[in-house]
């Protein structure tokens, strides 16, 4: 018999020698390398599952710390390639931590801008007293706008983000159209 470097499991914990009437010694080899690798089993999952807590609370920081501005995607700094490789690796607990949190961070900083440009819009239309088919396109621009820039980073922030700046604008459109509606009516 050839020697290995290695020996095995039951030859390190010398079970192999255990006698007994009617293959007893067998029998309970098997039940306690059964039960210490299932006992290694869990102490290997237990402490896999902390390291992937502790890389997804890194991948986290690391994504708000460097997240994607709405600054580089309008000046087009970032092709492609550049913007999925600063996202992240969406094969690694780190990578799709640090992704989620760019991308939330990014879809905060762009809906905040788009309710700045949506309430700059609102405000021109009332002191401007423009009619509501216009304030409706002003509206409509500034949605499409946002929601073609989010799509570069994320076709799913584009969605989500459509659908705020969607509900923003028709409640700011509806304020303004009951307002229109009553000063004619007067």
């Amino acid at each position: 018999m050839a020697r290995t470097r290695y020996q095995s499991l039951s030859s390190r914990i010398q079970l192999g020698n255990i006698q007994g009437p009617s293959g007893i010694g067998a029998r309970e080899q098997g039940r306690t390398l059964s039960l210490l690798s299932s006992e290694l089993n869990k102490m290997s999952n237990f402490f896999l599952k902390r390291a992937e807590a502790e890389a997804e609370i890194e991948g986290a920081e690391f994504g708000a710390k460097n997240a994607i501005t709405e600054k580089q995607l309008r000046d087009g700094s970032l092709s492609g390639e550049e913007l999925e490789s600063q996202l992240g690796d969406t094969n690694t607990v780190f990578g799709r931590a640090s992704r989620k949190a760019q991308l939330s961070v990014l879809e905060t900083e762009l809906e905040l801008s788009a309710r700045k440009q949506i309430s700059e819009i609102v405000t021109n239309a009332v002191t401007n007293d423009v009619d509501a088919d216009t304030l409706s396109d002003d509206l409509d621009a500034v949605t499409l706008e946002y929601s073609k820039l989010a799509f570069d980073a994320s076709p799913i922030v584009a969605q989500r983000l459509t659908a705020n700046l969607n509900t923003i604008s028709s409640s700011k459109y509806h304020e303004y159209a009951v307002k229109k509606a009553n000063e004619t009516i007067k």
